[in-house]
């Protein structure tokens, strides 16, 4: 009796999907985690896409209220503190998309303070082009690059020094 031939090989189980991490301050039980359109994790929060006009260094006026909405979120959670991170496309000069982007997330921190917000609670970082998302050039993948993000610290915002942004060309 020959021994059975082996049969092909199994295949490894796909990887399970990374969870999404529910909304969840658990440091700050006081803090909601969802209301007015934005959600608060334990390190970021979310909320609809914020658009700007980089040459203008303005938020679009029909993304004031997302803005009013983060400033809600953060007037309930009074310990929260975040850095307003804005990113750019490749198109313009390395230098002019850091300057610029630097000057939005400016505006996006004055338009939370007069929102409410303490000043103090809030850093405004331009990143410019230097942490793109995707390096495609179409205009979906500009669109993507082109970005706001909250991010939440874990120490005091006045404190927090934005990193340098070097011109990458």
């Amino acid at each position: 009796m020959q021994p059975a031939a082996p049969g092909p090989a199994a295949s490894p189980p796909a990887p399970a999907p990374a969870p999404t991490p529910a909304p969840a301050r658990a440091a700050d039980p006081s803090c909601p985690a969802t209301g007015d359109g934005v959600s608060v994790f334990a390190d970021h929060l979310e909320s609809g896409r914020i658009a700007f006009d980089l040459y203008a260094a303005t938020v679009a006026p029909d993304s004031l209220p997302i803005v009013d909405a983060v400033a809600a979120r953060l007037r309930a959670c009074a310990s929260l503190q975040i850095e307003i991170q804005v990113h750019t496309d490749t198109v313009r000069a390395g230098v002019f998309n850091a300057r610029q982007s630097q000057r939005v997330a400016e505006a996006l921190r004055e338009r939370l303070v007069a929102q409410g917000v303490d000043a103090s609670r809030v850093a405004a970082c331009g990143y410019g082009e230097s942490r793109p998302i995707t390096s495609a050039i179409d205009w979906t993948a500009r669109s993507a690059n082109m970005r706001v993000e909250w991010h939440a610290l874990a120490t005091p915002a006045a404190a927090h020094v934005c990193p340098a942004v070097d011109d990458p060309r």
